[in-house]
């Protein structure tokens, strides 16, 4: 299942849609409560899931000028981009 995850978070970067941890976690969440587990998913599980899948990295020099003034959290992407 991780890897699955690992897939559409790479793909979405790929194709200029980033995700950020936030969203992940969103996901994530939604994913355990349609399966009925009512567990909640904290930037802890965010940090475990990074340690096991190195190839992913925040991209955070490579954020917009309109992000960058959102204010919002930087976007998770492959270590290739």
């Amino acid at each position: 299942e991780e890897a699955e995850l690992i897939t559409f978070i790479i793909g979405c970067a790929e194709i200029g849609y980033p995700k950020t941890v936030k969203d992940i976690l969103a996901l994530v969440q939604k994913i355990l409560l349609s399966r009925g587990i009512y567990r909640e998913v904290t930037y802890g599980w965010w940090e475990g899931f990074r340690k096991r899948h190195q190839e992913l990295s925040l991209q955070s020099k490579r954020l917009t000028v309109k992000r960058t003034r959102s204010n919002s959290p930087p976007p998770v992407c492959s270590k290739g981009n």
